[in-house]
């Protein structure tokens, strides 16, 4: 590719690591910082808020808004928006955010929270992580949503947030799709990979990414090197063999990244932000049209979210 690119990224946990880590996010030791983002044309990054283990619920709605303070802060001192609605549809500027919640059981069975993150400017929901919670089950988990979890899907949802099938268990993912479409909520897996390439629990199943699609959403690719291959080794290959089948049984408009930077190990070849323009040029070189990249890279996140951003 001869000219800068474009990126729109649908999921990183860089909020709460700048937080921990006291970081700047001008330029720091993490994933990402504005100094590697340097390079592209335009970087728009759903930059997500996680409910961390080590906190209980209680806690983790603390640090939810400590982490957003922090993160609003950096994000406005280097003139990066978080942006929402109508700001996003009027933004002409190179760098902007979204904000996004990871793991909604610091909702602390109380929906009231729901609306309170929401007027704090989350619009990307991701309900579940691991195990079972007040929400319900995730990924490796039978169960599906619990009563709570279903008020609390519905109230987001209301709300005008998207929500996010990564982490849910199938079970829970099936629940949730369906009341999108009883709804008409919008629905996303902003962090993904496939299971027919890697049988992990965490990736999405072909009939389930059918569902996502017909339900006028779209996947993100994510970079974790776990979820991209079972052994130890793991290179760009693996994303372009994910990528590759995605493609093949997904339309092109589909398919987007949410590469979990800042918050799992990378593929080799792979370091951050920084790395998405080689990233680009290898999976061009390897067979996947300039035209189907730079739609997989920035235009189908910016679509989505042009229509669904509330």
């Amino acid at each position: 590719m001869t000219t800068p690119l474009s990126y729109f990224d649908l999921h990183c946990d860089t909020p709460l690591r700048l937080w921990q880590t006291g970081s700047e996010l001008r330029e720091n030791t993490l994933h990402i910082d504005l100094v590697r983002a340097a390079g592209l044309a335009r970087y728009l990054q759903c930059a997500a808020i996680w409910s961390d283990r080590r906190y209980s619920d209680e806690e983790a709605l603390a640090v939810f808004f400590k982490s957003e303070r922090y993160f609003r802060a950096e994000a406005e001192k280097n003139g990066c928006p978080i942006l929402t609605g109508d700001s996003f549809y009027s933004f002409t500027g190179r760098r902007g955010f979204i904000l996004t919640l990871e793991d909604a059981r610091l909702l602390c069975g109380d929906l009231s929270n729901a609306d309170l993150l929401y007027s704090h400017g989350v619009r990307v929901v991701t309900p579940l992580w691991a195990g079972v919670s007040s929400i319900g089950g995730a990924h490796g988990a039978e169960e599906g949503l619990s009563a709570f979890g279903r008020a609390a899907i519905r109230r987001f949802g209301e709300l005008g947030a998207i929500l996010d099938l990564s982490h849910a268990s199938d079970a829970s993912a099936e629940e949730i799709l369906f009341l999108a479409e009883k709804h008409g909520f919008s629905v996303i897996a902003t962090h993904s990979d496939s299971r027919e390439i890697n049988a992990h629990t965490r990736n999405l199943p072909d009939p389930l990414l059918s569902k996502l699609v017909k339900a006028g959403g779209i996947v993100g690719l994510s970079l974790c090197r776990e979820h991209l291959r079972s052994r130890e080794v793991c290179t760009r290959e693996d994303v372009l063999a994910h990528l590759s089948h995605y493609l093949s049984v997904a339309p092109e408009n589909a398919v987007a990244f949410g590469c979990d930077f800042d918050g799992t190990d990378l593929p080799d070849g792979v370091d951050g932000v920084g790395s998405i323009p080689s990233l680009f040029s290898y999976l061009e070189e390897n067979g996947i049209p300039q035209r189907i990249l730079e739609k997989v890279f920035f235009q189908n996140a910016y679509s989505y979210f042009k229509k669904h951003l509330s």
